[in-house]
């Protein structure tokens, strides 16, 4: 879709290596260009004035292969890192992935939401001049316990 020098495209950036269809997601304008997949709801290029300024994410599997810093994608459930793995809500004690040098819980563990597939959908209703995608993930209470 584009109208009024302002876009939205969508096309498939790969299938996962536990067979999950992901797409990518493109919205432009007359000076910026931004790339985000599914997968982790990951920016994956920006480009200001046709020259990248983000660590690029080229490939699906390149994602998947490395182990990253989280460069780009949606942390969660939630940010930083829980000290020690572990903490107490309500009197009932939760241990935790620890995937911070086997320390810490960081961006939700091994299976935090920037390595899960989220669902894309471009926003529809806006103005000419307006372009939008809404990225959504269900995450069932305790999945990250």
């Amino acid at each position: 879709m584009s109208t009024k020098g302002v876009g939205v495209s969508s096309r498939s950036f790969g299938t996962t290596t536990r067979g999950v269809d992901v797409l990518a997601f493109a919205l432009w304008n007359a000076e910026l260009r931004l790339e985000v997949t599914e997968y982790g709801a990951t920016v994956t290029s920006v480009k200001y004035g046709g020259e990248e300024v983000t660590l690029q994410h080229a490939t699906l599997a390149a994602i998947e292969a490395e182990p990253r810093g989280f460069e780009g994608s949606t942390p969660g459930r939630f940010a930083n890192r829980i000290f020690g793995g572990t903490f107490t809500l309500d009197g009932v004690r939760y241990d935790l992935d620890r995937n911070d040098r086997g320390l810490n819980t960081l961006h939700g563990g091994a299976n935090g939401w920037g390595y899960r597939p989220w669902t894309g959908a471009v926003v529809t209703g806006l103005t000419d001049d307006e372009v939008a995608v809404r990225f959504t993930l269900t995450s069932p209470s305790g999945d990250a316990a």
